[in-house]
């Protein structure tokens, strides 16, 4: 019968309890954004002589920063509420137990390099691991490929939710720059150096608390906005090499490498839609504890193996079941 996930130790779940003040601190800017821009900047931004100047461009505003807003908010709680992959206390491979791999594991140096296939013992857990587990010290478990530990997440970034993370960084990113970009024109009328005549519709008081809490979302937006633009392509250059966070300083050329495309499809699924929507991928090249690597044959044709059997190039990949747990 499997196993559930190896449970968190008692230091561990003091880890994750502190993670509840940072996820509520971003739930709590998120609410922010969400005001600022719905309740202060759209009925001042599009009023032009006290007339709304362009309703159309308004809707459209308001329709990509609350749609990609919507998006990371659920790609933000689908990272906090998912299990990143912890190993199980126990698992085998093709019939062998836990208690055997132990005696073939080789134990974890600190040199970081490549181990494709290649089972360890983990000095913290004192128990074996797959190949590109990571033990987690604010989780107290190993983790199956995983990327970092995100204390604003207060979780794990690992095998089962590193989509979603991407996903995040990327909507939040998007969000921002709508909510920037939208701002722009009328903080460059607020604060413009005309003066400002008494009865002018268009006349704007720089000390309105409405305006100072604009002001203090705009300048939040467009500096989160860089950040997270900078965390997505950091992340997406990384998976087009099939590497992680922890792999990004390891010598050589990934050995997990299968071209940018299936190096995606790892992480996200195969190419479709569910690609944009923070949702388990439903077909990918790995079942977290495994990885195919590319092959040479002797003919010269370009093949795939993954848990010692050949996947002839081409072959459309199925939900691999996952190694024996008891």
């Amino acid at each position: 019968m499997p196993e559930a996930p190896a449970p968190l130790g008692s230091h561990a779940w003091s880890g994750r309890f502190a993670g509840v003040v940072p996820v509520t601190l971003v739930f709590g800017i998120f609410c922010f954004e969400w005001l600022s821009f719905n309740a202060v900047l759209l009925p001042r931004a599009f009023l032009i002589k006290g007339r709304l100047g362009n309703p159309w461009l308004a809707v459209e505003s308001a329709g990509a920063f609350n749609i990609t807003w919507a998006f990371a908010l659920w790609s933000y709680f689908a990272c906090v509420r998912s299990d990143p992959g912890r190993v199980p206390e126990s698992w085998s491979i093709r019939g062998q137990r836990a208690e055997d791999l132990l005696e073939a594991a080789g134990d974890e140096v600190v040199l970081r390099c490549w181990r494709p296939s290649q089972v360890l013992r983990c000095r913290k857990c004192e128990r074996c691991r797959p190949e590109r587990a990571h033990h987690c010290s604010a989780c107290g478990v190993c983790i199956l490929r995983m990327d970092h530990h995100c204390p604003w997440i207060g979780n794990c970034v690992g095998f089962y939710n590193h989509k979603f993370f991407v996903l995040m960084s990327f909507y939040g990113a998007l969000s921002c720059t709508v909510f920037s970009l939208t701002a722009a024109p009328y903080f460059c009328r607020v604060f413009s150096t005309r003066p400002q005549h008494v009865g002018d519709p268009d006349a704007v008081d720089p000390n309105d608390p409405a305006v100072v809490m604009l002001s203090a979302a705009g300048a939040f937006a467009f500096t989160l906005g860089i950040s997270m633009w900078g965390l997505f392509f950091s992340h997406l250059a990384l998976a087009a090499q099939n590497r992680t966070t922890i792999e990004a300083n390891y010598p050589g050329k990934s050995p997990y490498s299968l071209g940018v495309r299936r190096n995606f499809e790892q992480i996200f699924g195969l190419l479709e839609l569910r690609w944009l929507i923070p949702v388990d991928p439903q077909r990918r090249y790995s079942d977290g504890y495994s990885y195919p690597v590319p092959l040479i044959s002797n003919g010269g044709s370009t093949h795939l193996a993954s848990n010692g059997v050949d996947v002839e190039e081409g072959v459309t990949p199925v939900t691999a079941p996952r190694p024996d747990t008891t």
